[in-house]
């Protein structure tokens, strides 16, 4: 195994939390669609998530409460939390558990992505890498090459912010040069 440099800037949603969890201080709970198939909860009362998540047409929700991540310390090889969460106060809230965050992934959105990249997806049961995504020639008939994404990669979303289609594009983008490399090495 060998890494590869990410191929552009990443993209996070942290300001759009902080603000969220602000606007939460004030409603209470409060949901938003933050890019095509991802979605946070952010709520002060527990008790209102689920009423919250009944509200979003979500089609093959995969659903990680950020508090249970935190709590079974599940996080310790992503971004801590205080460098996601910038208000001292919703940090603090969040340990104890008086602030709840929850991310969703709509796996269907996941199929448009794919296609907006020229890519067919497919989910697998293999927790290691969940998600294949294959890309084929200019007849669009036959599949060229496939990669995957792993579940450690895919949790970046929920637990760093990362932006779910660039983590996808960013794959794709380190696959084509990974083949790339290879096939210089051959020649």
């Amino acid at each position: 195994m060998e890494r590869i440099a990410n191929s552009e800037q990443p993209i996070r949603y942290t300001e759009k939390l902080n603000q969220l969890i602000d606007d939460a201080y004030s409603e209470g709970t409060i949901s938003a669609k933050i890019e095509t198939g991802v979605y946070y909860i952010i709520s002060k009362n527990l008790d209102d998530i689920p009423a919250e998540l009944k509200k979003i047409d979500l089609k093959n929700p995969y659903i990680v409460f950020l508090n249970m991540i935190k709590n079974n310390q599940d996080w310790v090889s992503y971004i801590p939390y205080p460098l996601s969460i910038y208000n001292k106060e919703h940090l603090i809230d969040f340990i104890i558990g008086t602030l709840g965050i929850v991310v969703i992934i709509d796996l269907y959105d996941i199929k448009r992505i794919a296609s907006r990249l020229d890519l067919k997806y497919e989910e697998t049961t293999d927790r290691n890498m969940p998600l294949q995504f294959y890309l084929f020639g200019e007849d669009k008939t036959q599949a060229i090459g496939f990669f995957g994404l792993s579940g450690h990669y895919l949790m970046r979303v929920f637990l760093e912010m990362y932006s779910l289609e660039w983590l996808i594009r960013n794959s794709l983008a380190m696959w084509k040069e990974k083949a790339e490399i290879t096939s210089t090495k051959e020649n």
